[in-house]
């Protein structure tokens, strides 16, 4: 399962720590791949962490300051139709879409920083505000006979198959697709490029 990339291109370069563990577990349990057992491997490391409350399905819609801090962020969680009030010294926005910056008046940024910011070598010379699309999961089935298909009429069009030819797109075996992306600025050959060239 290749859910958790991380860094990958240069030799004997792997995750460590968490990211291992989940992995190795992963790795152990789920030799078939399956989408559906990783997500339960993560959700059981999650679920019965002590000291960790999971709100599934559950989105910041508000929060209260007390000062510069943020005293308590309030989410809507769908599937129970609940309100729930979070109180924590410290929050950590990791949505990917800087919910909490705009509830609480805070400084974000935007794209990608500079090489000499955090001393990235792989980072870009110069800061810019280009960002990663959003991941479109999918799989082709090969059926009997023609599906009908109406495209959105935002979709790309590729005349044959030259003009796909930097991913896999033949039908197999666990052949996911899920390298189209909606939305975003950097396309996933210029990020694959970016880490091998290091």
């Amino acid at each position: 399962m290749k859910s958790v990339c991380g860094f990958v291109g240069a030799k004997d370069n792997m995750e460590t720590g968490l990211i291992e563990e989940i992995r190795l577990e992963n790795l152990y349990r789920n030799n078939c791949p399956n989408y559906s057992i990783w997500d339960g491997i993560l959700y059981e490391k999650v679920r019965f962490q002590e000291n960790l409350t999971l709100l599934l399905n559950c989105s910041c819609n508000d929060a209260e300051m007390e000062g510069n801090n943020i005293r308590r962020v309030k989410g809507w969680q769908l599937t129970t139709e609940t309100w729930h009030h979070v109180e924590a010294e410290i929050f950590a926005d990791c949505s990917g879409n800087s919910i909490l910056a705009p509830l609480t008046n805070t400084e974000f940024r935007y794209g990608r920083e500079a090489q000499g910011e955090f001393y990235e070598s792989i980072a870009p010379e110069k800061a810019d505000d280009k960002t990663m699309g959003m991941s479109c999961l999918l799989q082709a089935r090969e059926t009997d006979s023609p599906q009908k298909f109406i495209p959105p009429v935002w979709a790309y069009t590729y005349k044959d198959d030259d003009a796909m030819n930097n991913r896999n797109h033949k039908m197999g075996a666990m052949q996911n697709f899920w390298w189209f992306e909606v939305g975003g600025k950097i396309p996933f050959m210029e990020q694959r490029k970016s880490v091998m060239n290091c």
